[in-house]
């Protein structure tokens, strides 16, 4: 399953259970328009460093920093 920001930014979704009021998720793709852009990881953490306190979250039940949405940047 893919979560997608109001931006164009698509997460696929590492677990529907919600941590922290976030839905733990990994960017993959960005709408442009051509269309569904692949983004690769190492881009991905680039992107997201901008907005790093949007985007990524302290796991409690996995002890490390994910990737993550909170439910008012869910799009659809």
């Amino acid at each position: 399953d893919f979560i997608e920001t109001p931006e164009g930014l698509l997460f696929a979704v590492l677990s529907g259970i919600a941590e922290a009021g976030r839905i733990p998720a990994y960017l993959r793709y960005q709408r442009t328009p051509k269309g569904l852009q692949k983004v690769a990881t190492a881009d991905a953490r680039e992107l997201l460093a901008t907005q790093e306190d949007r985007f990524y979250f302290d796991s409690d039940s996995r002890a490390i920093r994910l990737q993550g949405i909170a439910f008012k940047d869910i799009f659809r």
